[in-house]
Order: structure tokens, then sequence, then C-alpha cells
């Protein structure tokens, strides 16, 4: 039996890879790709902009505040990435 650990990583993969598919399905010439690498958030996201045009980020956005408020995370990829970051609601 998986722990719950092993259940989540589970799930957000199959959740990446639905979001992917549905990607490519719409514009078969983008290239998309996804990993789910262990280790510091910054750090692996950084990496995986290696020679990517943009980096997708969503925002927290629980509730009619946070709508103005960002994410750590997503504040601070706007500082540090190289490339255009998108960030989506």
């Amino acid at each position: 039996m998986e722990d719950a650990g092993e259940a989540a990583l589970a799930r957000a993969q199959e959740v990446v890879r639905h979001a992917a598919d549905h990607v490519r399905e719409r514009d078969e010439r983008l290239t998309v790709s996804t990993d789910t690498p262990s280790g510091r958030t910054e750090e692996s996201l950084l990496a995986a902009t290696e020679g990517a045009g943009l980096l997708v980020l969503g925002s927290r956005g629980h509730g009619r505040l946070s709508v103005m408020v960002l994410g750590s995370t997503t504040s601070h990829m706007l500082h540090l990435s190289e490339v255009a970051v998108q960030v989506v609601p």
C-alpha cells in the first residue's frame, strides 16, 4: 500500500500529464515538458527554464484578498527568472 506522499505525487503527476496533453491538443507547435523534481522549488524551476521561452505559474488565489497577493514561489520567480513569466489565476 502506498503512503500519502506517494499517492499525492501520483495524483499531481496525473493532473500535470492531463494539463500538458490539453495544451498539446490545442497547438501541436508547442513543446510541453513536465517533471516532478524534488528539492527547493525555486531552484528546480530555474533549472527547468533553461532553454525555455516562458515559465507559466499559478497565483495562490484562495480568496478575495489573495487575488492581489502572489504566493512566495511565484513572487520569487518573477524576480529570479531569466525567461518571461506568465502568472495565471
